[in-house]
């Protein structure tokens, strides 16, 4: 794909990471900006059991990402594709007649951290995942996807 020089160079101004050079300094003072890490998709979108705010809730519009998807949608479809893999693959082991079971917590764990390390070893926007036979055993992959 090919970018219009005069965009990227537009671009480039305001975001440093594009043209290679350093971001400015974090003055001594400053304060980082809070980092949140969640478990599960469950404790990021509020549904996990051991979730315990003390605070009222905020009403805020959701966030909305460029494809005009909620991220409770996007969330959402995570968890469908996720549950879909876990049965395409739990069907597959039975198949190949693979003994023992899979708890799904464990699984959507797996799921979550093969996603995550492929969007940051990649930058790719999403991961798909494909369940296959690898010598004789049901096996996963995951691949990079930019839509």
């Amino acid at each position: 794909m090919e970018v219009d020089p005069a965009l990227m160079k537009d671009l480039q101004a305001k975001d440093p990471e594009l043209s290679g050079a350093a971001p400015p300094p974090m003055p001594s003072d400053a304060e980082p900006a809070p980092t949140m890490v969640f478990a599960s998709i469950d404790e990021m979108i509020g549904t996990a059991s051991s979730q315990s705010i003390d605070a009222a809730p905020v009403s805020a519009p959701p966030i909305v990402v460029s494809s005009g998807v909620t991220t409770s949608e996007r969330l959402s479809a995570l968890e469908g594709d996720y549950r879909r893999t876990y049965e395409d693959f739990v069907a597959l082991r039975q198949q190949c007649g693979e003994n023992g079971a899979v708890r799904w917590e464990k699984f959507r764990q797996r799921l979550e951290e093969s996603r995550r390390k492929v969007i940051e070893k990649h930058h790719c926007r999403d991961v798909s995942f494909q369940v296959y036979v690898k010598n004789g055993k049901a096996a996963l992959k995951a691949s990079p996807k930019n839509t």
